[in-house]
């Protein structure tokens, strides 16, 4: 995306989208966290949709913003990094859901 200046921004959404796909991205957490917790329910009997896919997407987002760390510094060192490590988290908590599933498909 490109700045009022014609310079580019990396990681710009706008804030239309943003801030509901962040609610999205909450509500399903959460979700998932509950099903969990509570040790019933859509997220937690054990799938391959989860096992496979989620791990795959997890790890190549990961991956992606693991690269985009020393992007970001090359290109712009001074722009904030809590953004990449929020997108750290979610990778991992992607990953973690497919791990689960994963080791309840697996057979015994």
């Amino acid at each position: 995306m490109a700045a009022a200046d014609g310079s580019l921004v990396l990681g710009a959404l706008p804030y239309e989208y943003l801030s509901p796909s962040q609610l999205f991205l909450i509500v399903l957490m959460a979700t998932i966290c509950l099903d969990f917790t509570r040790g019933r329910g859509f997220f937690v009997q054990p799938r391959r949709f989860f096992a496979v896919h989620w791990l795959w997407f997890g790890g190549i987002y990961l991956a992606a913003m693991l690269l985009r760390f020393p992007i970001q510094m090359a290109l712009k060192p001074d722009a904030p990094v809590i953004p990449i490590f929020f997108h750290w988290g979610l990778a991992l908590f992607v990953i973690a859901v497919g791990l689960w599933h994963k080791r309840r498909l697996a057979p015994r």
